[in-house]
């Protein structure tokens, strides 16, 4: 796909109004929920509603998940295998292998890109064979690595991922439990994973009908079935709301834009960098009548700085390469820590931050998970600055936004952002240029 270039805004945001997706966290948890509480071969309605709508509301992570279940689910008996492509989505992955360990009763063949089949995986497979699963890595007929996922009977245990690295891992089980015998206990460490995912994971099974109880350090799942689904309860995503408030951030002061559909409180953790926006001069204010929530460009909150000395974030990391990139531009130094994830995603986004603060003439210090910024000032734009956005859709977005302040930023490869937020160009060109009628 060729670079598309963003030019520099005639003038500050003056109150367009942004189109966001569908929390694609949410949407995915709700299809395995749907697949499990359906009867068999029964039509999932999820899935098939964003398969024939596709379009902005739908990232490319939730059609994939999507295609996923509705193979697993309809495939013609005749079939001896099931081939599933999960593409380059690591909650499709991880999700499709614990529903395959559960209801599939044939093999099923699971592949993905080369750098999400390099994601971690272990610990998952490891817990569903210790439950009875038939789960084991091979290799293809292309000596490409994939997950094979034979028919078996899982029974209920108690499976201790206290060490895990990741909270898909932990969810993938618990959104299978109810259907274990006696359900399932989970031994975690809240510390060690993001939380707030493991939390929407729970919320969302108790809304559904199961019954669970939760500490930091202990889960609980007894039996049950899950209740049908609604459309309804799928938020607007939030990690796709904060690329618009780290643009406003970096706008003069008035500037404001109307986001559509933003909900508030949500179950989504990155809601919570809405408070950390607002430190650096980013107002939110909900219209309960519309459903929109205005973000307008304010002064800062008095001594905002030391917020930043050492701001977890943890339990939200997909903000982490915006927050780094708009603190960074703002020339706020900053030591953001808990960032152990981020050399594990769809790129090593710790580098591609460094890399792309470069091409502003800023530097950042970096460990293996966190990122210091001791303060300076970016290079004023007098070129086009060619951005790398390492196959990464949060890279390319965490970076474009610096068209707020003038800049020209040609992206490498702009269908990345199709795994999110696929009407992410269109929105930001028709702010940079509010006269000028997308297609």
């Amino acid at each position: 796909m060729q670079p598309i270039i963003l030019s520099p805004p005639f003038s500050s945001a003056s109150g367009q109004s942004i189109q966001l997706p569908l929390s694609k966290s949410i949407y995915n948890r709700l299809l395995i929920i749907e697949a499990l509480g359906s009867r068999q071969d029964a039509l999932l309605p999820l899935s098939v509603k964003a398969l024939q709508e596709r379009g902005s509301y739908y990232p490319n992570d939730i059609l994939v998940l999507s295609r996923a279940v509705v193979a697993l689910v309809s495939s013609p008996s005749t079939e001896e295998t099931i081939h599933v492509d999960v593409e380059d989505c690591g909650s499709a992955l991880r999700f499709v292998v614990a529903y395959a360990a559960l209801a599939t009763k044939r093999c099923v063949v699971i592949s993905g890109t080369e750098r999400l089949m390099q994601r971690p995986m272990d610990e998952l497979l490891v817990a569903l064979n210790r439950l009875g699963g038939e789960v084991a890595w091979e290799k293809g007929e292309d000596k490409r690595d994939r997950i094979v996922v034979r028919p078996s009977s899982l029974k209920s245990g108690k499976i201790d991922l206290a060490q895990s690295r990741s909270s898909q891992f932990i969810s993938a089980l618990l959104l299978i439990s109810p259907y274990l015998p006696d359900g399932l206990e989970v031994e975690w460490d809240a510390s060690s994973v993001s939380k707030t995912y493991v939390y929407m994971t729970l919320s969302l099974m108790r809304r559904y009908g199961i019954e669970c109880s939760y500490t930091d350090r202990e889960i609980k799942v007894l039996p049950g079935r899950y209740l049908p689904v609604s459309i309804r309860d799928i938020e607007a995503d939030w990690s796709s709301a904060l690329y618009w408030f780290a643009f406003i951030a970096l706008s003069p002061l008035g500037a404001h834009l109307k986001l559509q559909d933003l909900t508030l409180p949500s179950l989504q953790g990155d809601a919570s960098a809405a408070a950390l926006f607002r430190l650096i001069g980013v107002k939110a204010e909900r219209d309960e009548v519309s459903g929109s929530t205005t973000i307008v460009r304010v002064p800062c909150v008095e001594d905002f700085h030391t917020a930043f000395d050492g701001l977890n974030m943890h339990i939200m990391p997909d903000a982490a390469p915006t927050m780094a990139v708009v603190l960074a531009l703002r020339g706020i130094p900053y030591r953001i820590v808990g960032l152990e994830t981020l050399p594990l995603k769809e790129s090593n986004r710790l580098v591609a931050v460094k890399e792309g603060l470069r091409l502003f003439g800023l530097d950042v210090e970096l460990t293996a998970s966190s990122i210091l910024f001791r303060g300076g000032e970016p290079t004023l734009p007098q070129e086009t600055l060619h951005l790398n956005s390492h196959n990464d859709h949060r890279i390319a977005m965490s970076f474009t936004v610096a068209s707020a302040m003038g800049y020209e930023i040609a992206v490498d490869d702009p269908s990345v952002v199709n795994k999110s937020y696929p009407l992410f160009w269109r929105e930001l060109q028709q702010v940079l240029n509010p006269e000028e009628k997308s297609e």
